[in-house]
């Protein structure tokens, strides 16, 4: 037993199975049930670290069910919390629930404040993949408390990331931050590679959506090559996933792509089928809509959505709508569009997920104005650009600058419109996001074309035009000029012609 252990803990899982099960027919032979309990664990561990979780979860019942004929109160509670880990992990939420609360009840029964800390940041955890933030927040907090009074430093650094990482979900930016940034001070100080990697990537996630794309790029490698070295794959295909989102955003959709279905594969080998394969999977449906694949991203969005579901995450759930709805929209599909994207927007407002609520708001509005409701659409996004900004989400904030010149040149108020998108353009092409860059040019042409300024208008048709011609050849694909939003100025890709006339 004692070498098989020893294996374990050298990330050797394969190598322990010889050793435990030899030590498991001893303990049968010589009737030891309590070595036969803790050995059934060992093997349970072996078989987690190998990312066979139904194997683990088999092996951990059946120890768990002698700890419980032996009324062994601590290792019972130890083993309930291997097996909501593992129950959780397979999509078992009821059991996983259920474990999670009976080992936390049998910790505080018997005094055990570390296992009680480390019992509420996995219950946390549950809660968090669910969308539960306040409920997942009051947990970490509590198990940060205790950590700091048993002295416990790297929990106390996962603790700070995990409630840096509710605040970010509810879009408490700079607050996350500060959490992120303690976190990640404690963990070089304890020198674990896994848990800086952590840290890294947390902050990582901050700077892609606060638009710090230099900043982020360089996190999302640092924490992949830790994650690496520790052996880690579930924290690699999470950083690739994280980094595949940052390349999107500079519209280097097959960087993107690469990235997200590197992420994906990882995930699907190791069986996890927690909150974060349902992200990763929508994640990578999102970019393929995006890139003109829609059949393919269908199918997967459909998917997602059924497991977003099934888990009750509502701002996943939100997410997957919008993604859905922009599918719709880049078919030409308005009508579809518009009902996916106010479902979206009404399952966000009850999580109290901020940045999906406002992107929900923002869809609705574009849509609003193809159907010729301009002036209904500002009013929408002028709230929407007020929040963006005051949150430090740029992308958003310049999606919404571009929508609102859209609608402004609409109502005819070209000189406001062309402020809009001027400023759009200056900080797109600050920020390096090309696909918000083509958009903005594109319909600040139209503006320049409305007001006879032909000089103007054949620039920014041109730069549109160029823009989306240096996307289109790094995807190697013609299938991105398949959305209607880029026929217009796809056409002149395909005809070679020069743009003349703007709808």
């Amino acid at each position: 037993w004692a070498v098989g252990r020893v294996e374990i803990k050298r990330k050797n899982p394969q190598a322990s199975l010889v050793p435990l099960t030899r030590a498991l027919s001893l303990a049968i032979e010589l009737d030891n049930q309590e070595a036969k309990a803790n050995i059934l664990n060992a093997i349970g561990v072996a078989y987690k670290r190998l990312h066979k979780p139904e194997d683990a979860l088999r092996y951990y019942r059946e120890s768990l069910k002698i700890k419980r004929e032996r009324a062994d109160t601590r290792g019972l509670a130890a083993s309930l919390s291997e097996v909501a880990q593992v129950e959780a992990q397979l999509g078992q939420k009821a059991e996983a629930l259920a474990s999670y609360q009976e080992a936390l009840k049998l910790r505080r029964e018997i005094g055990d404040s570390q296992g009680v800390g480390n019992t509420l940041i996995d219950l946390g955890a549950f809660y968090q993949n669910r969308g539960q933030y306040d409920e997942a927040l009051k947990l970490y907090k509590e198990s940060l408390q205790l950590q700091v009074e048993v002295g416990n430093e790297n929990y106390v650094a996962l603790c700070l990331s995990n409630i840096g990482n509710i605040y970010l979900s509810k879009g408490q930016y700079e607050d996350a931050r500060t959490y992120f940034e303690r976190a990640l001070q404690l963990s070089e100080k304890s020198k674990i590679p896994a848990d800086i990697a952590t840290a890294v990537y947390d902050l990582a996630d901050i700077a892609t959506k606060m638009g710090q794309y230099d900043q982020a790029l360089a996190g999302y490698m640092r924490s992949i090559e830790l994650w690496r070295g520790a052996d880690d794959r579930r924290g690699v295909a999470i950083a690739s996933y994280g980094m595949g989102t940052l390349f999107e955003y500079q519209g280097r959709y097959e960087a993107a792509l690469d990235a997200k279905e590197e992420a994906l594969k990882i995930f699907q080998q190791i069986e996890d089928r927690s909150f974060w394969l349902v992200e990763i999977l929508s994640g990578r449906a999102n970019t393929l809509a995006l890139v003109g694949r829609f059949d393919e991203a269908k199918k997967d969005l459909e998917t997602a959505l059924d497991l977003a579901q099934k888990q009750q995450n509502s701002p996943l759930v939100a997410q997957i709508l919008n993604f859905q709805g922009d599918l719709r929209y880049y078919e030409g599909d308005y009508t579809s569009a518009r009902r996916l994207y106010d479902q979206a927007f009404q399952t966000a407002s009850r999580s109290g997920a901020r940045q999906l609520t406002l992107v929900s708001k923002m869809n609705l509005a574009k849509v609003a104005i193809r159907d010729g409701h301009a002036r209904a659409a500002l009013n929408s996004l002028d709230a929407v650009a007020k929040d963006a900004h005051s949150l430090g989400l740029k992308y958003v904030s310049i999606e919404c600058a571009i929508h609102r010149g859209d609608a402004l040149a609409q109502l005819r108020d070209y000189a406001r419109a062309r402020q809009n998108l001027e400023t759009a353009v200056q900080k797109s092409e600050n920020l390096g996001a090309r696909a918000l860059l083509v958009r903005a040019h594109y319909v600040l042409a139209k503006v320049f074309f409305s007001t006879r300024n032909a000089t103007e208008a054949s620039f920014h048709s041109k730069e549109a035009l160029r823009l989306l011609e240096e996307i289109r050849k790094e995807l190697r694909s013609d299938t991105l000029l398949q959305r209607e939003d880029l026929k217009p100025i796809a056409k002149r890709i395909l005809s070679s012609s020069k743009p003349s006339v703007w709808p």
